[in-house]
């Protein structure tokens, strides 16, 4: 009742502006009424303001918040005021072919309309808001910060500050006193933002936190990875809490909301380019669809889960082997579940009747197959295992995609199956090369997707690092020397996501990396970014390079020619001998004899043998052994 009550008096107000709008048209373009003037105003007055409320109905002015009057309520007003004066033009000229009527003051009418019920909504907005005038004619920000909490500086006077900073002037017990920003663009000193004064650069950080009693930093701007380490090695030396938002990629949408602000964190420290995707192709393919995403429940799996649902599908089909981790992804799409329809399957894709039963019940039109065993030295001591699993996994997977008529499967890859000299990487060339095969003669758009280590995946160096470095070291590597490509898992999704909407099938695209990383020298900058300043130092050893393991990975094999495509972070891959469709019933059969418990070692070297058939046109190649 409320609701309707203040939508009534916003459109009597609406028409008392509309009513005085089209008065002060006539008035401006008529020095003194005439009786023929006059008579015409009050002849039309009522059904021009009418034909004006009922287009801002159209153009939904009575739906918006006033007190959040943004661009878009402007440009429908403007596109309101020229619809409902070119409708009002369209009807004099039917009925009185404009004879007796003054074309001007249409035209006058329609500026005013704008500009009356622009202004209405921007100054309700004015007082309303809590940033807005009356609360600063109230009280200053910086008397707000006696009362409020912990003193920010924010780093970055652009739009991600202006952001930031308008979402903590709205909220009353975020904790936090927004006191100055600094930016780098001295163009901006002297200047404010919400009546926040932008003070300096970082040169003069030092007398800013001095003189403003700064308790925490916020970096809200895009800085090099060495920025990043400057600011918070400064930041740990002051005894100031750091914190930082993160590139957009991270969030999807360009958004920036307080639950976004975070510690800074190594993947910060060896920043890469925020990646940019083309949001409607991608939208187009996942919007109101069936999708079924494999390994739901791992680091890339969940991201890729938490990514897809802000396109919106009808229907999310999430399986995992280990209930613990689905536990814990259901909790945190608990809140999506009244939506979108989603299915939390534990069990293994080895299983092929189950799976079966899963296509034949949900029928996905998007497979993302993520499910692998992945740890290099682990599954070196367990090659039947990875073996098995991968391949055959995959192998289910995408024959029953093709089966129930899927519209694309995604094959998640990785850069270990170059050359490979492990387990694990010889099983996923080998379900590259599946996915290839059966793509030649399917309706199905089969792709792959490659790329390196993820920054924080499950397993991976960064959370090992963390707890060495947490337990006071030391902190262990292979070699002084090695190194690996890295990127980030939101990188990684969004990219996956762009890559499946490219190609017709039989394509495995590569993700840029970027240039290899040191680990001993992620490993310093871990150590630099967690490690109290007055804390006696972190040791690090060196263990020698494990079974299966290379001093430095690649991610363009032998036999591989790499072309550019529209994206610039996604490259296509082309093999220069093309896979045989009987490379689906090798590997099926492979997996049966590992299945039956054949000699493992015997089997690998088969699986070997199998790979180098495709590398370099065929010639077998020293870099692929057993």
């Amino acid at each position: 009742m409320r609701r309707h009550v203040n939508k009534f008096f916003v459109i009597f107000g609406d028409t008392l502006l509309f009513a005085f709008a089209y008065y002060l048209a006539y008035r401006l373009r008529f020095e003194n009424f005439s009786p023929h003037e006059s008579r015409i105003f009050y002849q039309t007055v009522w059904w021009v303001v009418l034909v004006k409320v009922l287009s801002a109905y159209y153009f939904e002015l009575y739906r918006g918040m006033w007190r959040y009057t943004s661009l878009a309520d402007l440009v429908n007003i403007a596109k309101m005021s020229f619809f409902s004066t070119v409708t009002i033009i369209s009807i004099i000229l039917f009925a009185h072919r404009f004879e007796g009527f003054s074309r001007s003051v249409y035209v006058i009418d329609a500026a005013l309309s704008f500009l009356l019920i622009c202004g209405a909504r921007v100054a309700i907005r004015v007082v309303l808001k809590e940033d807005g005038l009356v609360s600063r004619l109230i009280s200053s920000p910086l008397q707000k910060a006696s009362t409020k909490g912990k003193r920010l500086l924010i780093y970055g006077a652009g739009n991600k500050g202006e952001s930031i900073l308008r979402t903590m002037l709205n909220d009353k017990n975020d904790g936090y006193e927004v006191v100055c920003f600094i930016d780098d663009d001295y163009n901006k000193k002297g200047r404010s933002i919400h009546g926040i004064p932008i003070v300096g650069g970082w040169p003069e950080i030092a007398g800013i936190v001095a003189k403003n009693q700064i308790d925490e930093l916020l970096i809200a701007c895009d800085l090099s990875g060495k920025e990043v380490e400057k600011v918070n090695n400064y930041c740990m030396a002051e005894e100031i809490r750091c914190r930082i938002v993160p590139s957009y990629h991270d969030l999807v949408t360009n958004a920036v909301h307080i639950e976004a602000i975070r510690d800074v964190e190594v993947a910060d420290l060896l920043y890469r380019d925020p990646v940019s995707i083309d949001f409607g192709s991608v939208e187009k393919s996942l919007n109101g669809k069936s999708i079924m995403v494999t390994g739901a429940a791992g680091s890339i799996g969940s991201q890729l889960v938490r990514q897809i649902i802000d396109f919106a599908p009808s229907r999310l089909i999430l399986i995992d082997k280990c209930e613990n981790f689905m536990f814990d992804l259901k909790s945190k799409l608990a809140k999506y579940e009244e939506t979108i329809d989603i299915h939390y399957c534990c069990t293994d894709v080895t299983h092929l009747i189950k799976m079966d039963n899963l296509f034949e019940k949900f029928t996905p039109q998007a497979v993302f197959h993520v499910a692998a065993n992945k740890h290099v030295p682990l599954m070196e001591l367990n090659k039947d295992e990875v073996l098995y699993n991968n391949i055959f996994g995959t192998s289910v997977v995408a024959d029953l995609a093709e089966k129930w008529r899927a519209d694309t499967f995604v094959f998640v890859s990785t850069d270990k199956v170059v050359n490979p000299v492990n387990a694990m990487g010889l099983s996923k060339r080998i379900c590259e090369m599946y996915v290839q095969a059966i793509a030649a003669s399917s309706r199905t758009k089969f792709i792959s997707v490659r790329f390196g280590n993820v920054l924080g995946s499950n397993g991976s160096v960064i959370p090992i690092f963390k707890q060495q470095i947490k337990e006071g070291g030391p902190v262990t590597i292979t070699d002084k020397n090695v190194t690996r490509y890295f990127m980030t898992i939101p990188e990684a999704v969004l990219l996956i996501l762009q890559a499946a909407t490219m190609g017709d099938g039989g394509e495995i695209f590569l993700l840029d990396m970027g240039e290899p990383v040191k680990i001993v020298d992620l490993a310093q900058r871990m150590i630099n970014l967690m490690k109290p300043h007055n804390e006696k130092s972190i040791e690090i050893e060196f263990t020698g390079l494990r079974a299966g393991e290379k001093l430095h990975e690649e991610l363009v094999g032998l036999g591989e020619d790499k072309t550019h495509t529209y994206h610039k972070k996604i490259s296509k891959l082309s093999q220069k001998r093309a896979i045989e469709k009987s490379l689906i019933g090798e590997a099926d059969d492979l997996c049966k004899r590992i299945y039956a418990g054949e000699d493992i070692e015997e089997l690998y070297r088969e699986a070997v043998e199998l790979v180098k058939r495709y590398q370099n046109g065929g010639n077998p190649s020293p870099d692929v052994s057993p």
